[in-house]
This record gives structure tokens, C-alpha cells and sequence, in this order.
């Protein structure tokens, strides 16, 4: 299953039984006799618990009760409380795959698909199709996080993000402004590097499942 900066492998139980993992977009459950597996695919965070027996859980919505110290003392690191009525819309996909693990399935590329249908006119939907459009590398395992003014001196930074690191150096182009010079930045977006442009084009090597370019 994927987590923030990557992807961890996890038994289907620990401690607890049932095991509820969290679940950030995807997750992906393989038999280990005939190779045959299952992906569930999330557009927010839930969790998910499976069983031996076949049976899986998937948490869709959870609505904390608040709790009391005593039963009486609200405690201040919990202040959620009541239930919520209103109704709530719960995306979700299920995808079987013949064989091969989540890489040889691409099951990143199907999880980022699921939030992208054409149905979809939100808010969220709308600023991802924008940043998709401005920004794009030669690689589909990469995703276009975030393009915003450089806080640290002059330019445009771009943050890349990806679950596995593409084996060549990658293609970043600017479809609506020209680009003539590029530097590889940390987190504060200071310079580490200049990157080398050709023809308005970006070429880098990803230095992990993260990466910020100016």
C-alpha cells in the first residue's frame, strides 16, 4: 500500500485481529500460490482489514465518539463529538490483476485515475487537470504535486512525486512559459544544482520519490 514519500509491504495482520491498516489511495492484496491479486483503489484516506478466510472490511467514512475521562471529563486532545447527518459520497474501485505486483500492475496510475473522472467538475478536480496541463515529464509513474511562485528568490517551483524511481533521467516541460534556466531544490527551495535544459525542456534524475525543481 502506498504512504506519504512511498510504498510499504505489510502483513495482513499484526497485534490486532482483525488488522486495520491505513489506507492513503491504494492498496494491493496478492495470493501467493497462483500469483492472482486484488487493488482497492481510494480517493481520501480510509483503512482497510483482511482476512484469511477471504473476507476484507473497508472502512469508508469514521466518525470518532468523543471520549471522557471518568466518563465525565472531556479530554482536550479529542473534541470531536455528536454524528454527522448529512449524506456523504464514497468513491472507491476494485481491480483484479492475473499476476505481477503493483509495479508490473501500475496500480499508482489507476489510483490517481479513479479521482479523475470526466463527471468530476470539484473544486480539487478542477486545480489537478490545471496543474496536469502546465506541467508535464515523460513518465507516468511521476505526478505533478504542486506549481506555485518560488518563496526563496525568483522563478516557479514544482514538486514532483513519484513511487518508483524511473530507471533514466527525466523530461519535465512547461506547456504555457518559457523555461531558461532550472535548479534541483530542497524542501525550503534552496538551490542544490542547476539542471540541464534543452529547448525549454527540464532533464533530471530523480533523487527520490520526492523532488522540487525552480
Amino acid at each position: 500500500m502506498d504512504t506519504p514519500g512511498g510504498v510499504v509491504v505489510r502483513p495482513l495482520k499484526r497485534i490486532y485481529d482483525p488488522t486495520f491498516w491505513p489506507l492513503h489511495h491504494f492498496i494491493h492484496i496478492q495470493d501467493e500460490g497462483n500469483g492472482r491479486g486484488l487493488a482497492i483503489l481510494r480517493v481520501l484516506p480510509g483503512a482497510v482489514s483482511f482476512q484469511s478466510d477471504g473476507s476484507l472490511e473497508l472502512v469508508a467514512l469514521r466518525n470518532a465518539t468523543r471520549e471522557k475521562a471518568f466518563g465525565v471529563i472531556g479530554i482536550p486532545g479529542n473534541p470531536a463529538s455528536g454524528h454527522e447527518r448529512t449524506s456523504y459520497a464514497f468513491d472507491y474501485a476494485l481491480l483484479f490483476t492475473q499476476g505481477g505486483d503493483w509495479r508490473e500492475n501500475n496500480i499508482p496510475f489507476f489510483a490517481r485515475s479513479i479521482g479523475n473522472t470526466p463527471w468530476d467538475n470539484s473544486e480539487r478536480a478542477v486545480l489537478r487537470n490545471l496543474v496536469a496541463s502546465v506541467i508535464t515529464t515523460d513518465c507516468p509513474d511521476i505526478q505533478v504535486m504542486a506549481i506555485k511562485p518560488a518563496s526563496r528568490g525568483e522563478g516557479i517551483i514544482v514538486r514532483l512525486y513519484t513511487h518508483v524511481l524511473p530507471e533514466s533521467d527525466v523530461m519535465v516541460t512547461a506547456h504555457h512559459f518559457p523555461v531558461v534556466k532550472a535548479f534541483l531544490c530542497d524542501v525550503r527551495e534552496r538551490d542544490l544544482g542547476s539542471l540541464e535544459v534543452r529547448d525549454g525542456t527540464v532533464q533530471m534524475a530523480m533523487p527520490g520519490t520526492i523532488a522540487t525543481i525552480k
